[in-house]
């Protein structure tokens, strides 16, 4: 009874740690971010020369942003990266490290990255049919053949459209990267994979603050992170979550410029996308248990027919 009870009170000694670890870690990621706002990426415009108002099709000018938008992320991705390896190897050494390293290369390769990709898309763009089918106000309905029609190689946005793209390209892998590669995948080492998946979405969340930004958009980019993480731990990759982050900023939020439109907009989200993480759930928990019972028959019928080859030998 005194060695559980020993055991018990370091395993909640080693778990209130983990919490404290995992709140200066966050909280240094955020700080990290401001950083990035405040002074990395303006010094990065001054030193591209990146003008103040942006748009038109002047390809100089959209090649100065596309850039500006890539080097602030490495910012972000290298300050991450050197956190995360500081958490992982506080806990679990050059073992857990080099584990931690192997999982963040596992996620990148694969050989259909770009029909994953597509597929990403896809379902965003099907969940966000769903969204704006609710009885939400017109400011949110997102007409997407117009949006469609306007990313096309048009004579009032020519290279901007494609520069645009690319930028949320960009974004969409660089914060896949940060969030759902190493700070999911880091934190996945020293906790579980849903205390690892709470951290990150919250951190996430935190990220994405905005000056209009309310408790519904918060949940909102919560619910979103733990989507794109439920689709990193069933495709073993990262590139289907990219696809929906690609979509997601592409073809939803950039529609909806209002306040209310995106709190109304972000209860579609919350509702629609947390049902498809549990229905998707249930439905692979209710076709693993059939293939558990095939499994099991299957076994039994060989076990079956073993038996009757030995009788038989038997016999004769």
């Amino acid at each position: 009874m005194l060695e559980n009870g020993i055991k018990l009170k370091n395993k909640i000694a080693q778990n209130v740690l983990i919490i404290i670890i995992a709140i200066i870690a966050g909280i240094a990621l955020i700080i990290c971010q401001i950083i990035n706002r405040q002074y990395i990426e303006k010094f990065l415009r001054e030193l591209l020369r990146v003008p103040s108002i942006i748009g038109g099709p002047d390809i100089t000018t959209n090649f100065k942003v596309t850039v500006d938008e890539f080097l602030g992320y490495i910012f972000s991705f290298l300050m991450a990266f050197v956190i995360l390896s500081l958490t992982v190897g506080f806990f679990k050494k050059k073992e857990g490290l080099k584990d931690f390293y192997n999982d963040l290369t596992k996620i990148y390769k694969t050989k259909f990255f770009f029909l994953l990709f597509l597929e990403g898309i896809v379902i965003t763009l099907v969940l966000t049919y769903i969204v704006v089918m609710f009885p939400i106000k017109s400011d949110v309905k997102v007409n997407l053949s117009k949006l469609q029609h306007y990313i096309m190689w048009a004579k009032g946005s020519a290279y901007a459209n494609i520069f645009w793209l690319i930028q949320m390209l960009i974004i969409a892998i660089m914060e896949e990267s940060i969030f759902r590669g190493i700070i999911y995948k880091g934190f996945s080492k020293i906790t579980t994979k849903l205390w690892s998946a709470m951290i990150t979405s919250i951190i996430f969340a935190l990220y994405h603050i905005y000056p209009f930004e309310t408790g519904v958009l918060m949940l909102r980019n919560v619910i979103i992170s733990l989507l794109l993480i439920y689709m990193l731990e069933k495709t073993k990759t990262i590139w289907w979550s990219v696809g929906i982050h690609f979509g997601l900023n592409a073809l939803l939020f950039e529609e909806v410029s209002s306040k209310e439109g995106h709190i109304q907009l972000a209860f579609g989200i919350i509702i629609v996308f947390s049902a498809y993480i549990i229905l998707d759930y249930l439905i692979q928990q209710y076709y693993n248990k059939r293939d558990q019972k095939d499994d099991i028959l299957g076994s039994e019928l060989k076990d079956k027919e073993k038996k009757e080859e030995s009788a038989v030998e038997y016999l004769s």
